[in-house]
C-alpha cells in the first residue's frame, strides 16, 4: 500500500476514534499520520480533501464549524444522510435513549437554543426510559456532554458541536422554521445572545468580538446598549482546552492511534483494481 493510503487510513481511524477534535488536535493527527510512515507533509484542507473523496461513496465526511459558545473550530466525521436514526452509529446509545435525545433537541430548539439541567432530567423521567431514575438520566446527559452531542453551559444544556455538525441536514428539514442565524456572521446559531432591546440574535463570541472592535456596548441593528456577556462557562469547551496542554495532547493523539487499530476502512490497491478494469 502507497505511504499515502496509509496515512489517510490512520488519520481516519484517530477521527472514527476520536469522535471529534478541536483544530489543534487535527493539526497534531495529520501530522502524527505522515510522519508515521515518511510520507511527504500534508495540510489539513488536502487530507481532508483527499479523505471526503473517498468517505463520499460510504455517506460520511469530515466536516468542520465555529463552536457555538466559545467560537472554536472543531472537526467531526460525520455521516451525511438525513435520517436523524442514522447518528446512532455515532452515538453508543440505544433506541430509548436516542429517544431522549432527541425529545432535548427538540426543547432546545423551541426554548430558545437551551434547555435548563433540571428540565432536560425531567424530560428524561416524563419519557420513563427503562425505568431510570433522575440520577440516571442526569449521568445520560453527563455522556451527551463528554461526547459533544449536548453542551453544558451555566446551567442549561444546549446543542454540543459534533451535534451541530453531524444534525446540519436534520436540522434543516425538520425544524427550518425554528432556525436563527447570528446577526454578525449570518450563519446558524443555536445557543445564542438576544439583544434586550430589538431581540436581535447572536453568537456570544461574535458580539463580543464585534463590540471590541466598535469599542462601544452597542447592538448592531438598533444601536441600543448591549454589553459584551461575560465568559460563559462551556464543559465542552473547557474539555478542549483540557486536550490543549501539550503534555496531554501527545497522549491523547498516542491513545486516539492505539485504539483505532490497523485495519483500513478503504482498500486504494482494490480501487487500483477497479479502475485497471474499466
Amino acid at each position: 500500500m502507497p505511504p499515502m493510503a496509509q496515512t489517510r487510513h490512520l488519520f481516519l481511524q484517530g477521527m472514527l476514534s476520536a469522535g471529534y477534535v478541536d483544530d489543534g488536535t487535527m493539526q497534531k493527527m495529520v501530522e502524527t499520520s505522515y510522519t508515521a510512515f515518511g510520507d511527504n507533509e500534508i495540510s489539513v484542507d488536502a487530507m481532508v480533501t483527499h479523505c471526503n473523496g473517498e468517505l463520499k461513496k460510504m455517506a460520511l465526511k469530515i466536516e468542520s464549524c465555529k463552536d457555538d459558545v466559545s467560537g472554536e473550530k472543531v472537526w467531526a466525521l460525520i455521516n451525511t444522510r438525513e435520517d436523524f436514526s442514522a447518528t446512532h452509529y455515532g452515538c453508543s446509545l440505544d433506541k430509548s435513549l436516542l429517544k431522549l435525545f432527541k425529545c432535548l433537541l427538540e426543547n432546545i430548539l423551541n426554548q430558545d437554543g437551551k434547555i435548563g439541567h433540571h428540565d432536560a432530567w425531567n424530560v428524561g423521567r416524563e419519557l420513563r426510559l427503562q425505568n431510570k431514575n433522575l440520577k440516571d438520566i442526569e449521568n445520560i446527559c453527563n455522556e451527551l456532554v463528554k461526547e459533544g452531542w449536548l453542551d453544558s453551559v451555566s446551567g442549561d444544556y444546549t446543542l454540543g458541536p459534533r451535534g451541530l455538525l453531524e444534525l446540519q441536514t436534520h436540522l434543516q428539514t425538520h425544524f427550518k422554521d425554528d432556525l436563527v442565524k447570528c446577526m454578525h456572521c449570518r450563519t446558524l446559531v443555536i445557543y445564542r445572545l438576544n439583544c434586550p432591546h430589538c431581540g436581535e440574535n447572536a453568537h456570544a463570541w461574535c458580539h463580543k468580538r464585534y463590540v471590541h472592535s466598535l469599542g462601544s456596548s452597542e447592538c448592531k441593528k438598533c444601536k441600543g446598549r448591549w454589553d459584551v456577556p461575560v465568559d460563559l462557562d462551556s464543559a465542552c469547551a473547557k474539555e478542549r482546552r483540557r486536550k490543549l496542554d501539550e503534555r496531554k495532547i501527545q497522549k491523547d493523539i498516542d491513545n486516539t492511534f492505539s485504539m483505532s487499530g490497523s485495519v483500513p476502512l478503504i482498500d486504494d490497491d482494490a480501487n487500483e483494481d477497479e479502475d485497471d478494469e474499466d
